[in-house]
């Protein structure tokens, strides 16, 4: 599940009013099983297993658990929290849009190799390789059976005319290059950030363009040397082999 271990949706107020009538003891219990259930779907309904959960032995949690059995479904063999399941499959959904919703703009901007817009590019935007992640998570918080409530929020996402960022940079890698035996990229460490941000800067999207057809159709960055050399990633951020690139100098 996208971002579950980065944010939850909580509504304070909501949950105060449904577990007014909880200890102290309890309100740990239910947020550590709540955050367990957003992070990793519906746990099992076994006692050792949500007293583990709860951080509590499993004679204290027999003793809480009947004051919290009721925010819970619990149903084949799980113990449900219908509203965090609506919502973690609400953020799935989001999600899901918004990486669509880039893919397309990112293909209609690459598409062909000729772009139709080639103004500068504005500094790349701090973008992490593995989620490829934008802050997806809603403004407001919330927990519990009444309230997890879901947002009436249309998911509605159309792609825009926007500068190209880092992301669109690796995901063309990625999908260009590799697939033509050119090395993936397993990490994005700080040095890499920080050469991506400067071509960035300096580049345009034409220039970038220009690079990747360069690379391929260079016999000598695909590996055929005596050496069995490849170009990867970070060949293409270092700037004296960008212009080289642009210039032709390994067009053989």
């Amino acid at each position: 599940m996208s971002k579950a271990d980065t944010w939850m949706p909580f509504y304070v107020g909501d949950y105060l009013s449904a577990t007014g009538r909880l200890t102290t003891e309890q309100h740990g219990a239910y947020l550590l099983i709540l955050l367990d259930c957003w992070k990793n779907g519906p746990p099992p309904n076994d006692d050792a297993v949500l007293a583990a959960l709860a951080r509590m032995s499993l004679s204290a949690w027999k003793k809480a658990k009947p004051a919290l059995i009721g925010f819970f479904d619990v149903a084949n063999g799980f113990f449900v929290q219908k509203r965090v399941e609506k919502e973690r499959e609400r953020a799935a959904s989001v999600t899901e849009e918004r990486s669509k919703a880039g893919k397309v703009g990112a293909a209609k901007r690459w598409q062909n190799g000729s772009p139709k817009n080639g103004k500068a590019i504005a500094n790349a935007i701090n973008l992490p390789l593995a989620n490829g992640q934008q802050n997806d998570a809603p403004s407001q918080s919330q927990c519990s059976n009444e309230h997890i409530a879901s947002s009436n929020e249309d998911v509605s996402v159309e792609p825009t005319a926007q500068p190209l960022t880092k992301r669109e940079v690796i995901d063309a890698w990625q999908d260009r290059m590799v697939p033509q035996g050119f090395p993936a990229i397993r990490k994005m460490t700080g040095l890499r950030e920080r050469q991506l941000r400067a071509r960035l800067r300096d580049s345009t999207l034409d220039e970038w363009l220009q690079a990747m057809a360069a690379l391929e159709r260079s016999a000598f960055c695909r590996g055929e040397n005596d050496r069995g050399w490849k170009a990867d990633f970070d060949f293409l951020l270092q700037p004296k082999s960008f212009v080289k690139l642009l210039e032709g100098s390994y067009d053989h």
